[in-house]
């Protein structure tokens, strides 16, 4: 069991939590998995998936792409450098985050229904992987403290392990099935439980009703109009004004919220 928590970590940090814990699921599982993606993917309308996934792309694509006028922007650049230098680390992992994960030209829903789940995400986590694992490093560079494990237990296909997280200290137990560790919270009896409402929710669901209709383009009507004119600008005093329109968008909505927090202290 330690070897395969500190395996998992180890993971993490390189930026492959996503296929290191599809991985470490019995086979049976991510069987499970696969049948069920695949069926939830049929409930979904795909030319309403593909304009959500367009929007939401340009805003990691702002980020990426226009990164020296964003951040020549003049309220970041009285920032002190180590501060800014921090601030610009993790929007920029967030950003190629957004980009590159879903890109409109690679995040094609419709191959799941043709290639396995193993090969699909294996794909997706090699766009992702770079992006996640520089998170990590900012995040250890802020003090974020990586998990440290003890094992209290382990005989008979159950283990006890105290995980250890700064000064805080949490007792969770596993169990072997099919030779792989799985916490107690999804032992075949749970799983089978948690499989069986996912596919009751399904069986309820018309197909193609997700994310069609309004539920779909309602996000590039509230998303498009914000960001077209900054993906437009030409220079970076265009995209500066830009921004703040933004600002005085969102500095009455920042008061209210400021005097909501005040309010209930």
């Amino acid at each position: 069991i330690l070897e395969r928590l500190e395996w998992l970590d180890q993971q993490n940090r390189n930026g492959h939590g996503m296929i290191a814990a599809f991985y470490s699921l019995p086979p049976s599982y991510q069987g499970d998995l696969e049948r069920l993606v695949r069926a939830s993917i049929a409930k979904v309308d795909l030319a309403g998936a593909k304009q959500v996934i367009g929007s939401v792309h340009k805003i990691g694509d702002l980020v990426v792409t226009r990164q020296r006028w964003l951040f020549s922007y003049p309220r970041l650049a009285a920032v002190d450098p180590d501060s800014k230098e921090i601030l610009k680390s993790l929007l920029l992992s967030v950003g190629g985050i957004i980009r590159d994960g879903i890109d409109p030209e690679q995040l094609k829903l419709e191959e799941i229904s043709s290639m396995p789940l193993r090969s699909w995400l294996v794909d997706f986590d090699a766009r992702l992987a770079p992006h996640f694992a520089a998170l990590n490093d900012q995040m250890e560079f802020m003090g974020l403290q990586q998990s440290s494990y003890e094992v209290k237990s382990e005989k008979d296909g159950t283990a006890t392990v105290e995980v250890t997280n700064g000064g805080e200290k949490a007792t969770l137990n596993f169990v072997s099935v099919d030779g792989m560790w799985v916490p107690s919270e999804t032992d075949p009896e749970k799983w089978a439980e948690s499989i069986k409402l996912w596919e009751d929710g399904l069986a309820e669901m018309p197909e193609g009703s997700l994310l069609a209709g309004a539920a779909a383009s309602s996000v590039p009507l509230i998303i498009n109009p914000i960001l077209e004119p900054a993906m437009q600008a030409e220079s970076a005093r265009e995209l500066h004004a830009v921004i703040d329109g933004w600002v005085s968008l969102a500095s009455p909505m920042l008061a209210q919220m400021g005097d909501f927090s005040l309010g209930g202290q």
